[in-house]
């Protein structure tokens, strides 16, 4: 499901924290999915959308926020989420 849980947001709102500390930092969200989940590549593109939509909620400027959903190379579901320096 590409909804959002409630534990997820505890993270959530401390990349939101940082990323007003820290103004010049930009975001790459990557989320994957195992090679064999149906759907897969669509699931993540719309999970990594919903984690945006919030961080856009939360006043994260939309600029520095690179999000994208892929399939995984492993047997594993995930998200990375890689900090970078902004260049605006």
């Amino acid at each position: 499901s590409p909804r959002l849980t409630w534990t997820s947001y505890d993270t959530l709102n401390t990349i939101v924290v940082l990323l007003r500390q820290f103004r010049k930092v930009a975001l790459t969200l990557t989320v994957y999915s195992p090679r064999y989940v149906p759907y897969g590549v669509e699931l993540n593109r719309a999970r990594a959308a919903a984690v945006a939509e919030y961080l856009w909620s939360q006043g994260i400027d939309s600029r520095l926020l690179i999000v994208q959903g892929e399939h995984g190379k492993g047997g594993t579901a995930r998200v990375e989420m890689v900090f970078r320096e902004a260049l605006m």
